[in-house]
Parts: C-alpha cells; structure tokens; sequence
C-alpha cells in the first residue's frame, strides 16, 4: 500500500494526552496483536505504562 499526499498538506506527531490513548489503538494493534480489545488498551496504557516510563511495555 502506498500513501500520497497533497504537497501543501502538513503531518504532525505529537503525544496523545491521558483521555486521547484510545486513538493509537489502530496503529499499535497492526504491531502488537495481543492488543485487541480498544478500551483495555487505553487503560493498560494510562494506568500501567504512563506512571512506569511508558514505552518499554509496547
């Protein structure tokens, strides 16, 4: 699959805020499958993984 942009169009990355975690559910479910469940997700990440340092448990 390939992706093409308009040349005026402008991405941005940014940090998803506590509240906002359940939007990168597609992205991290195409790499982790063990994560299917969108709301169970979210909480993981919230409450287990924030509060530790965050990404060593993706």
């Amino acid at each position: 699959m390939s992706v093409v942009r308009a040349q005026t169009e402008t991405l941005a990355i940014r940090e998803l805020d506590v509240g906002h975690t359940h939007l990168a559910h597609r992205a991290i479910r195409t790499l982790r499958t063990a994560y299917e469940d969108e709301r169970r997700f979210a909480e993981h990440v919230d409450n287990v993984l924030r509060p530790a340092g965050f990404a060593r448990g993706l």
